[in-house]
């Protein structure tokens, strides 16, 4: 019988140990005694054998500190996946934000992008201070060519910029946010986009959740829908026209059911900018929800509780394993208003 110290069968053990072949095909062979690697290919006991024994020398002379990273830690691959991010980072605190594997609701193992760095103040909306989440979203129209809009919305090109843009009017065009299957009790998430015409804030007649209550954005979960955040664009950045302001910018307070959890802007500067129908055609010098550029009235918007914006972040009562929603929302129709965005991004944990 041939000796079993193929290429193939040093994976194999290697991967049994925990080791990743990928990056220590050049070591695992080394650790492994002279006495397997030269043994006839084994029957299951001795298999079972051969595993302890490679399992107890290895132990003995290795760890993770000393092997350079080649035991293979929770998350680096589809064999040894972690329960979430967080666990990757509450056990290796250095780790650095990238695709790991973990586990899903449904058991299976997927590789999901994995951010470690504090990317906005968790405290303050309500989180604990332990980072690690799972991306879920992640799309930048401009930067990324091969992203295209969700059927529900309509591609258009503005200045250079690729957005996508509410099709409706006088309602909400909704995208799913697939949380990919996992567990998750906190959110956090931004979007980045562009005032055609003038919106309304939450000016419109309609308050409950299912409706256009606000001219912007709405982030939801679950079915009853469950609100997590809005971001309303208001009429004008000056005090004219109030009823149709933001509510940081003496317009009408938001639904009870957004309560404080809401982003505002306006990028157009005074009524006079605007006369007629849809005259406005993007206004692309101002980005929405940015934190800049809240001029004249609307300057309170950019100041705190605002000032974390475009990030906001929201953690539930419990657990679920619910997508998200995503929803472009105008109260008028689509010759008056209109939202355009480049970008929108999520994680969970």
């Amino acid at each position: 019988m041939k000796p079993c110290a193929s290429a193939l069968l040093v994976t194999l053990l290697c991967i049994y140990l925990g080791l990743r072949p990928e990056r220590c095909d050049a070591q695992c062979p080394a650790t492994l005694p002279p006495t397997i690697v030269n043994t006839p290919c084994p029957n299951q006991m001795q298999l079972d054998a051969i595993k302890s024994q490679i399992s107890t020398q290895i132990a003995a002379k290795f760890n993770n500190s000393t092997l350079g990273g080649c035991i293979q830690t929770y998350g680096s691959s589809r064999i040894k996946p972690a329960t979430s991010c967080q666990q990757i980072l509450i056990a290796y605190p250095t780790s650095s934000s990238g695709y790991y594997w973990v586990i899903n609701s449904t058991g299976v193992a997927i590789q999901v992008y994995c951010r470690f760095d504090r990317f906005t103040n968790f405290t303050f909306f309500g989180l604990n201070s332990t980072n690690g989440f799972a991306r879920v979203a992640s799309v930048n129209l401009t930067s990324d060519p091969s992203q295209q809009c969700p059927l529900s919305l309509a591609l258009t090109l503005q200045s250079g910029r690729r957005l996508c843009e509410e099709t409706t009017g006088s309602a909400c065009d909704s995208v799913t946010i697939s949380t990919l299957g996992l567990r998750w009790q906190s959110v956090c998430g931004r979007v980045a986009g562009y005032e055609d015409g003038v919106a309304n804030a939450f000016a419109g007649t309609s308050t409950s959740i299912d409706s256009p209550y606000v001219d912007g954005v709405s982030i939801t979960y679950g079915s009853p829908r469950n609100h997590l955040w809005s971001y309303g664009i208001g009429a004008f950045e000056s005090n004219q026209a109030n009823g149709h302001n933001c509510p940081c910018s003496s317009g009408p307070a938001a639904p009870a059911f957004v309560g404080s959890s809401w982003y505002c802007e306006s990028a157009v500067p005074t009524q006079s900018t605007y006369s007629g129908q849809k005259t406005i055609v993007y206004a692309m010098s101002d980005l929405l929800w940015d934190g800049q550029m809240c001029n004249s009235g609307e300057a309170a918007c950019c100041l705190a509780p605002y000032s974390y914006q475009p990030w906001f972040c929201a953690r539930l009562p419990s657990s679920t394993v619910t997508n998200l929603e995503m929803r472009l929302c105008s109260s008028n129709a689509l010759t008056s208003e209109n939202v355009g965005l480049e970008q929108w991004e999520f994680y969970v944990q």
